[in-house]
Parts: C-alpha cells; structure tokens; sequence
C-alpha cells in the first residue's frame, strides 16, 4: 500500500473496497478461498545499494517527490 496516496489513489481503494465487501456478502467462503495475501517486503524486486541508484528523474522546475515515512 503506498504510504502517499493522491485524491485518485484514495478514491479508487475506496470503489476496491467496496466491491470487494460486496463480493464478501455474496459469497463469503468463496470470496476468502480467492484472497491472496502478501508481505509488502516479499514485493520489492530492486533494493538500491547507494543513494546515486535510487534517485529519480524531475522535469525541469517539478519539485522532489515526498518522502514516504
């Protein structure tokens, strides 16, 4: 889950959420039989190894990104 979510991102997990509780009423043992569930550590496939590595690219006068905490 990312940590900043934009006005989109708060919308959208709520209209997931949603539907997924619906989904739970409909059919509860079959909507927990189809849940996959994962620890966000398992989900990283690139961990930077030096601050130059895990810097990203702005256009000219685009202020830094936040930094999640």
């Amino acid at each position: 889950v990312p940590r900043l979510l934009t006005v989109d991102n708060k919308r959208m997990r709520l209209l997931t959420s949603k539907q997924c509780l619906e989904q739970f009423k409909r059919n509860p043992k079959e909507f927990l039989r189809r849940v996959v569930t994962v620890d966000e550590t398992w989900i990283h496939h690139y961990t930077p190894e030096t601050k130059q590595q895990s810097k990203q690219w702005i256009s000219p006068g685009e202020s830094a990104p936040k930094k999640a905490k």
